[in-house]
């Protein structure tokens, strides 16, 4: 019996909050075996002699937030490391999530692994269709293959708290969630302005924004509990890490979800996505995996803004929210923006997109 091809998956494995790349294990390990770098490099060392084909996540994302000779020394390692897989001989599988680092003190650095990566590769797997326009990727777009982000049914669990009551939200409060891991380019100050300003525009009393995740770094959560004694009495908040087990608690109790992406820097959002597999539409910026679906404003509430410009976005944000604001008075429109986020998520799952998938890693 011939032995499944092993495709080693570097630099982020298996252990990460993110499901994103446990899923597509679980999705094709009935065809391939594969070699989490994070668990395997005490026995095989990098683990490429082992390996059939490279699976390269993330690759770009260097270290170093604070200081210029990490990133330089993450930059160097991490181009060392693109070079050396290439002259293995193997065949390389990158996945590009993002335009750029969300730090801007990165983007040269990670502009210029990109293009290291995209002339290395074998196959650049894109998961959406504006990946192919990036100037980095552009030049390549024969080894591209879009496979649009795969879904997050199943994943999350219950406890069965009532959130209403740890929240000390009433039962005839709407809640706005905004849930996950929080950092200065998750745009929090612009949520709580624009939140405010629909607040008071609409006069809308029975909302609260719910904000949830675990705050990094230290020094930036510290920053947002002062910001947060000042909020209103419709906002609650809590800065810690939501397990999975308690995931979909928090995604029952919500109407809808909200996350003000920087355009500058992103593409996808594996938030997204998961708010359409337990059938929440989202307020969300028109990043590019939004933006592969014509009929996306039938699943949410989508807005365009400067990147340039922080009030451009806070308005673009409020009106967004009004537009919420104002369907929630229809439940039937809102039942059909719930039915569209789950159908369109039906239509980029895992199931519906295996054979693609698994041809990714034919070589």
């Amino acid at each position: 019996m011939e032995r499944k091809k092993r495709i080693l998956i570097f630099p982020v494995g298996l252990k990460s909050a993110n499901q994103y790349l446990p899923n597509l294990v679980r999705n094709l390990s009935d065809v391939y075996d594969f070699l989490p770098w994070d668990e395997c490099w005490k026995k095989f060392g990098l683990g490429v002699p082992q390996s059939d084909v490279i699976f390269l996540n993330w690759i770009e994302a260097i270290k170093g937030n604070n200081s210029e000779l990490i990133r330089i020394l993450s930059f160097l390692g991490r181009s060392a490391l693109v070079k050396y897989f290439e002259l293995s001989g193997k065949p390389i599988v990158w996945t590009c999530h993002d335009k750029l680092s969300h730090e801007k003190n990165k983007d040269k650095y990670v502009q210029s692994l990109m293009k290291q990566t995209a002339k290395a590769a074998s196959r650049i797997h894109c998961l959406c269709k504006a990946t192919m326009d990036l100037p980095e990727i552009a030049p390549y777009k024969d080894k591209c293959i879009v496979i649009p982000h795969g879904d997050y049914f199943g994943n999350y669990g219950r406890t069965g708290e009532d959130l209403r009551v740890k929240y000390q939200i009433p039962e005839w409060c709407h809640v706005l969630l905004f849930i996950g891991l929080i950092k200065r380019y998750k745009n929090i100050e612009i949520l709580l302005d624009s939140f405010a300003k629909a607040v008071e525009e609409s006069g809308r009393k029975d909302i609260v924004l719910l904000v949830v995740g675990k705050c990094e770094p230290p020094e930036y959560h510290k920053q947002l509990l002062e910001r947060f004694k000042s909020v209103s009495e419709q906002v609650r908040f809590e800065f810690s890490y939501i397990k999975n087990e308690a995931f979909a608690d928090y995604l029952d109790l919500a109407d809808a979800l909200v996350a003000p992406y920087p355009l500058r820097s992103m593409l996808n959002s594996g938030t997204f996505w998961m708010s359409c597999s337990y059938k929440r539409p989202m307020i969300v910026p028109e990043i590019g995996g939004v933006c592969d679906n014509e009929d996306r404003h039938k699943a949410g509430w989508f807005y365009r803004y400067d990147e340039n410009s922080e009030d451009s976005h806070r308005e673009a944000l409020k009106n967004a929210m009004l537009e919420f604001f104002s369907d929630l008075n229809d439940p039937e429109k809102m039942k059909s923006k719930s039915n569209e986020a789950f159908a369109w998520m039906v239509r980029n799952s895992w199931k519906n997109n295996i054979e693609k998938w698994r041809a990714l890693f034919k070589f």
